[in-house]
């Protein structure tokens, strides 16, 4: 019986990969806060060496907070975010998880959460954010980012915005009309007639002050994204959709709502364009995508340098 050499080469292989994968969230995780504790976490000051290091803007007053849970794909895509985060001086970096999610909160809510979409419609978003306000100072940066994104520059230009504003958010490219469903109208009291027609915001990247005008505002952000009604891509109550409607985008219409409820006047909002100048997506959805993303990202990481 001849040996079967291509089932151990084949094994062999998983077991490098899984090594790998260990290693990259391991690397970058040594410059994040573990556990969501300020105190516990490491300076990347040596990342690149004392001469390289020097030269970085450091944003002592930013906290960067993103989500990761599910497949392995998704810590590895959220570990190279945080690696990018540290490349342009951002060090205090709040990671949650899954368990991260007040079991209270978890067993009231279970019937979104449990969805698999959005890992649960994306209610973790809002209740994260709002975590991460109670553990910071007052009036301290709070930027959350999807963890698929990669942070491409320093983020001083967003960061002086915050003399004159407590909210910095971008534009998408359509309004509320084609993505948003009308029970999200109705249950959030606005006028569908008025509201269809503002510019949709993004919801993958929100950079905010901690203040009690925004808690209040995430507050309001979670009340709604726990109503089924509007979270959901469950058909709405209150009639048929509009004629332009193509699919709801849940939390990120939530945002747009409430926003332009709050009548815009804690916010500075900058064009979609503007987003892409500071952030990229790392989409990859699988392990065999995630390294061939990989690949391409080291290649031009290294002629970058």
């Amino acid at each position: 019986m001849l040996f079967d050499y291509s089932k151990h080469i084949r094994n062999l292989l998983k077991v490098c990969l899984l090594i790998f994968s260990i290693f990259i969230i391991y690397f970058s995780y040594r410059y994040v806060v573990w556990n969501n504790k300020i105190d516990k976490y490491i300076d990347a000051h040596n990342k690149f060496g004392q001469s390289e290091a020097s030269r970085l803007t450091k944003h002592d007053n930013v906290t960067v907070v993103n989500y990761a849970g599910g497949p392995l794909v998704y810590y590895l895509n959220r570990a190279l975010l945080n690696q990018s985060l540290n490349d342009h001086g951002i060090n205090r970096i709040f990671t949650y998880w899954p368990n991260d999610i007040d079991y209270e909160f978890y067993q009231k809510h279970s019937k979104i959460l449990d969805q698999k979409k959005g890992a649960g419609y994306w209610l973790w978003k809002p209740y994260i954010i709002l975590d991460a306000m109670k553990r910071l100072p007052e009036n301290s940066l709070i930027l959350y980012l999807d963890g698929d994104l990669q942070l491409k520059k320093d983020i001083s230009p967003l960061v002086e915005l915050f003399s004159k504003y407590d909210r910095i958010l971008f534009y998408n490219f359509h309004t509320n009309l084609p993505y948003t469903k009308k029970d999200a109208y109705i249950f959030m009291g606005v006028d569908p007639e008025i509201y269809k027609n503002y510019t949709q915001l993004e919801a993958g990247y929100v950079f905010i002050k901690n203040n009690e005008k925004n808690r209040e505002f995430v507050k309001k952000w979670i009340e709604y994204a726990s109503d089924e009604r509007i979270v959901t891509d469950m058909k709405s109550v209150n009639g048929d959709e509009y004629d332009d409607f193509i699919a709801h985008r849940h939390e990120q219409a939530i945002l747009s709502l409430l926003n332009v409820k709050d009548n815009n006047k804690y916010s500075y909002i900058l064009e979609h364009k503007k987003s892409s100048e500071y952030f990229t997506r790392f989409e990859a959805k699988s392990i065999k995508k995630f390294f061939q993303i990989f690949a391409r990202y080291c290649d031009a990481y290294i002629k970058s340098r």
